[in-house]
């Protein structure tokens, strides 16, 4: 479940539109040395503009650190996610700067909380319909971040 706003015109910072967003998405992570994970994944998500319910499809990598708490049975991750971002009516990148706690259920199984901030930005696309009328117009906004996760390793 996430929240995000955006404007048409990046130096008025007018907010043009928002809109509460909800979905899913899958993630992998990859211990690469000491504290240094690499995460990738893509998400489906969903939010309503016009009386319509539109998807929204992201793919993103996120390099990260990892901090033992408890004696290893809380991790809390910090990092940079960046992603591309198209749906019906934009195509976009974004950067998100973020934190993460996870706890460790087991040596298999865990859950956590992930929250970031994403910065985005990009221009009005469609797959469907060529913008015969001019320039596209650009969109800049933010975007919360929030997920709730079940994770499991598959290999130690």
């Amino acid at each position: 479940i996430g929240y995000r706003f955006y404007n048409s015109e990046k130096t008025t910072g007018i907010i043009k539109d928002n809109h509460i967003t909800y979905g899913a998405e899958a993630e992998a992570n990859i211990h690469l040395f000491n504290n240094m994970y690499l995460g990738a994944g893509a998400g489906l998500s969903y939010y309503k503009a016009g009386g319509e319910t539109l998807p929204v499809k992201n793919l993103y990598v996120q390099p990260s650190l990892a901090f033992n708490l408890n004696n290893g049975r809380a991790v809390f991750f910090t990092g940079l996610r960046t992603e591309l971002i198209f749906d019906d009516r934009f195509f976009g990148y974004g950067v998100a700067p973020f934190v993460r706690i996870q706890y460790n259920l087991s040596e298999k199984y865990c859950l956590g909380y992930h929250f970031g901030a994403n910065m985005f930005g990009g221009e009005k696309w469609s797959l469907h319909a060529s913008n015969t009328t001019g320039p596209s117009p650009e969109y800049y906004g933010l975007s919360l971040v929030n997920y709730l996760y079940i994770g499991f390793r598959l290999h130690k």
